[in-house]
């Protein structure tokens, strides 16, 4: 055996019953016996705790698959419910009540989308203006002509009345012109 090696077991044993007596060698066996138990409780617990971590975590795994299927089932129900509910607003062919509401909440929207072009003109302008962009501030200001003037076609009394705030705004684009 070389001086740098530890010595083997069987060596230490040896210097051991050398060195001590009896008495004392079975307190060094009782001691090192507890120390065993010890890391042995200690490696149930470890693994314990490792096992019970990995058992929450399954469990969580598994509640939230069980959430995604719900929610998917939600979602294709949700889906279906449309599919049916446009299926009922169309008909085989066609409900006149319901294609002249259709028609009705487009040509709303149509003017509604106008209105706000007119309502969204003095910043655009005051933004062209302040950018130096002059050409395009005068296009604005001639395309926001023609369709106040498609509004005032469009029996202008109703869309007043829908949208009351054009009739602030429009003198407020006219000082444009000037």
């Amino acid at each position: 055996m070389s001086t740098g090696q530890k010595p083997s077991v069987s060596a230490a044993a040896e210097a051991l019953f050398e060195t001590k007596n009896v008495a004392e060698i079975r307190k060094i066996e009782a001691q090192t016996r507890k120390e065993i138990e010890d890391k042995n409780q200690q490696l149930r617990q470890l693994v314990g705790s490792s096992y019970r971590t990995l058992i929450e975590g399954t469990d969580k795994i598994i509640d939230i698959s069980t959430k995604c299927h719900s929610i998917l089932s939600n979602i294709l129900t949700i889906q279906e419910g449309f599919g049916s509910l446009a299926v009922s607003v169309s008909g085989a062919g066609g409900a006149p009540e319901g294609k002249d509401f259709v028609r009705k909440h487009q040509e709303l929207h149509a003017v509604g989308a106008r209105v706000k072009f007119i309502l969204d003109t003095p910043e655009v302008l005051w933004g062209c203006l302040d950018g130096q962009q002059h050409l395009e501030a005068a296009r604005r200001l001639l395309r926001v002509h023609e369709v106040h003037g498609h509004l005032e076609g469009a029996c202008a009394a109703d869309v007043a009345a829908k949208f009351p705030l054009i009739t602030h705004q429009w003198p407020v684009v006219i000082k444009f012109r000037s």
